[in-house]
């Protein structure tokens, strides 16, 4: 079975999950970049937490998984593994257990032999979710002034001034934020099951990294010393981490 065809069945499988009803804010987003291009998931669904979906098909290497699943462990609170079924037994053997393994069936029903389980994503694996204007927006509605930050640095004012929650909630809001546009070119389509054909007809988006966004700007901290912390508007000291 294609790429394509793979993914119609897992996008079918959220649909039977009620993910895409009316009233509900979820998305889904192929070939989503992640960590610089590090690692592209096949399928990301952003609802009440981040899910990235890798598919191996029969046809496919195994050889990238390990390191494509640590970038994706990294950044996602939920992983899985989706592979045709000439893959299942060894994609479970060399898999963490909190990732999930489903097989693709002949008739395209993901059959899930392991559920993936919920973990925790730490601050600094929240952020390369973000876009440049996007860590800005979040240290501005802080009351921080961001005037010439460097990425680096507003990454070091957001892990010091919110909680892991607090982030987590501000990532998944500025993801739906900047997908809502394109998806809602997709979302009706998504009333009943599709298929490949659906699935390739999905306008098209430009691929962004939100790391490699901005890291061009970012300046020799030999040059200018890493500061150790900010001034909020209220006048008080914000401590900065190291990263």
């Amino acid at each position: 079975m294609l790429e394509a065809a793979i993914k119609a069945s897992v996008i079918n499988y959220w649909i039977g999950a009620g993910e895409f009803q009316v009233g509900k804010d979820s998305i889904a987003i192929p070939e989503y970049v992640v960590d610089d291009f590090s690692a592209r998931a096949d399928l990301s669904l952003v609802n009440g937490c981040l899910t990235a979906i890798e598919i191996k098909s029969d046809s496919d290497s195994l050889d990238r998984l390990p390191s494509q699943l640590q970038t994706y462990t990294k950044c996602f609170h939920k992983v899985s593994v989706v592979c045709g079924p000439k893959h299942t037994h060894k994609v479970l053997g060399m898999i963490p257990r909190r990732v999930g393994v489903a097989e693709i069936s002949a008739g395209g029903q993901l059959i899930w032999v392991r559920e993936p389980q919920r973990r925790h994503v730490t601050k600094a694996g929240l952020l390369p979710h973000l876009l440049r204007d996007e860590l800005a927006m979040l240290a501005r509605k802080a009351s921080i002034t961001t005037g010439g930050m460097t990425r680096s640095k507003l990454e070091r004012v957001l892990v010091a001034t919110y909680t892991r929650d607090e982030l987590c909630d501000e990532v998944l809001l500025c993801l739906k934020n900047r997908f809502n546009n394109w998806f809602a070119g997709v979302r009706g389509m998504l009333s009943n099951p599709i298929d490949s054909r659906a699935v390739e007809s999905f306008p098209r988006r430009t691929a962004v990294s939100p790391v490699a966004d901005i890291r061009q700007h970012d300046v020799s901290s030999e040059k200018y010393p890493s500061p150790k912390f900010v001034i909020g508007r209220n006048g008080k000291r914000i401590p900065l981490p190291n990263l």
